[in-house]
């Protein structure tokens, strides 16, 4: 199949196993890192062109090609006999013109060939009119010496430092015409998304298409000058992009169908939001929960007997939204999130937002995980980045989320050793998901609901939001301001993906909380007392 292949994929699945082949032939990792480079640079630029019937053996015949071609040139750099003392570099030069006539024949390849002559007229003189002579007139070694008068070892010395220059000139312009050197985003959704379907959204070569074409559509053409990515590359991930609903098309030029957040904007809106709260008479929301306290606990949900500061991590998450959305009625937003559903049926991407380290210290969420009919769910909650450990998380995923011990999860805290692994019960222990009572029992730690149960809990604090007032008027004038920052820094035909309100106000709320006491304060490296599950 020539063409078709996904080189980032390519290159990320085997360069681990490159670096390891060159180390282990050099026994030096400079020498390594120089070879496995060769290599991977001779992946990419063969790849779309080659007919490959056996990837893996077509990988690794490039591999020992280009380590026979460096071990060659190692032992000629052991052999000095010129006058000028460098024929081991003279003789390493490859006599071969492929570099220039290549890129020459790919006409479609615009920026790259603006990018290797403005690289040439960058060199110094004395390598420049060498490589010009040698690549583009082809002039051989002894008419270049006669043209400058220079001696046959000279040329060739100037014809190898000068491509090595080249080489390095014209890698740096390329980077130099790209808008990123590394974009971190992560995606929302309109609903649980399953991370493969859209998998190919985190490649760099797709985010960057993404935030060239943003603020106004554009031709691959002009998405290739922009991002500094060859424009065959560009022309096949659009079509990608376009069957996913990630952008539109318009008259021959593309639109990003989805809202990106710079770190910037949402970084305002979080100092916006935390100013906000953390200036808010939050003693309204403890006040209200021991009003209510018995009566939850009433609804008899296994943990019901849990301190407040434990069981108010469940509490605050879903009293939260409910405070907000009191708030959003108050204020006139100019934008309603309204966006529509894709054509296939499926969820809709709604946004890219770009982080940094500390980028998830205020979120809160939940997962889910789904027996193998369907029919039976569980809903973990986690609350606060700053707590959330992905160790945990995948070891929810894996038990919890797993169909057959969805399905035999009895509702209740004992742990029923008939249904786990020795393996599950050891990581439930790790994560202090799991403990062990004094009769030699397990038990697991977290707090369990029935749908029924969480239902009835829902309710309440529907009925405890409702008796709320002080914040929702202190909220509101916040999420005007909020509205506006979101509509100012995106283009007018997403106007209708805007709705975020407060987003970080449950995570800030809940940090806040455990400043005072009002939350437990985690206990260890995994924190699981925020965790709850809920089976349906």
């Amino acid at each position: 199949m020539k063409g078709k292949h996904n080189i980032d994929e390519i290159v990320a699945k085997y360069a681990d196993n490159i670096f390891g082949f060159c180390i282990n032939r050099l026994n030096n990792i400079d020498d390594a890192q120089d070879l496995s480079q060769e290599i991977l640079l001779e992946i990419v630029r063969c790849l779309p062109k080659s007919d490959i019937k056996d990837m893996n053996a077509w990988i690794w015949k490039i591999a020992h090609n280009r380590y026979a071609m460096h071990f060659k040139r190692k032992s000629r750099h052991t052999v000095i006999s010129f006058d000028d003392g460098c024929s081991g570099i003279i003789e390493s030069l490859a006599d071969d013109r492929a570099f220039f006539r290549e890129i020459d024949e790919d006409n479609s390849d615009e920026i790259e060939i603006k990018a290797v002559f403005s690289a040439v007229h960058s060199l110094a003189q004395l390598h420049r009119d060498i490589l010009v002579d040698y690549y583009v007139n082809e002039l051989s070694y002894s008419e270049i010496a006669n043209k400058h008068k220079l001696t046959m070892n000279t040329v060739k010395t100037r014809l190898f430092y000068g491509k090595q220059k080249l080489k390095e000139r014209w890698q740096t312009m390329m980077s130099e015409t790209r808008i990123y050197e590394k974009l971190n985003w992560d995606f929302t959704y309109n609903g649980y998304v399953s991370p493969e379907r859209y998998s190919y959204l985190t490649r760099q070569i797709c985010m960057a298409i993404a935030q060239a074409a943003y603020d106004k559509p554009l031709t691959p053409t002009e998405i290739s000058i922009a991002t500094g990515i060859p424009c065959m590359y560009i022309e096949d991930e659009v079509m990608q992009l376009l069957e996913a609903g990630a952008l539109i098309e318009t008259d021959g030029k593309y639109a990003t169908n989805f809202v990106i957040h710079p770190f910037e904007l949402t970084q305002s809106i979080r100092d916006l939001e935390y100013n906000t709260i953390s200036n808010s008479n939050l003693d309204e929301i403890v006040k209200a929960l021991d009003k209510y306290d018995a009566q939850i606990r009433d609804i008899g949900f296994i943990g019901n007997d849990r301190p407040k500061n434990e069981l108010r991590w469940l509490l605050v998450q879903l009293l939260i939204p409910k405070i907000q959305r009191k708030a959003s009625e108050l204020c006139a937003l100019k934008s309603t999130y309204n966006v529509p559903p894709p054509k296939d049926g499926g969820y809709t991407l709604i946004c890219a937002n770009e982080y940094e380290e500390g980028r998830y210290e205020y979120s809160c969420g939940n997962h889910y995980g789904t027996s193998s009919d369907g029919e039976r769910i569980i809903n973990y909650y986690w609350s606060g980045a700053k707590y959330y450990s992905q160790e945990i998380n995948g070891y929810l995923w894996r038990t919890l989320g797993n169909g057959e011990f969805v399905e035999n999860i009895p509702l209740s805290r004992d742990v029923d050793k008939s249904v786990i692994s020795d393996e599950v019960l050891a990581g439930g222990i790790k994560y202090n998901l799991i403990e062990k009572a004094a009769d030699g029992s397990y038990k697991w730690t977290f707090m369990f609901f029935s749908d029924e149960q969480m239902k009835k809990l829902d309710a309440l604090i529907e009925q405890i939001a409702n008796e709320i007032s002080d914040l929702p008027n202190t909220w509101a004038k916040a999420i005007g301001e909020i509205d506006k920052m979101y509509i100012k820094s995106t283009p007018k035909r997403l106007h209708n993906y805007i709705g975020f309100g407060m987003s970080y106000s449950r995570a800030i709320v809940c940090e806040l909380f455990v400043r005072d006491g009002t939350l437990a304060r985690p206990d260890s490296e995994y924190f699981s007392k925020s965790i709850v599950v809920v089976r349906k």
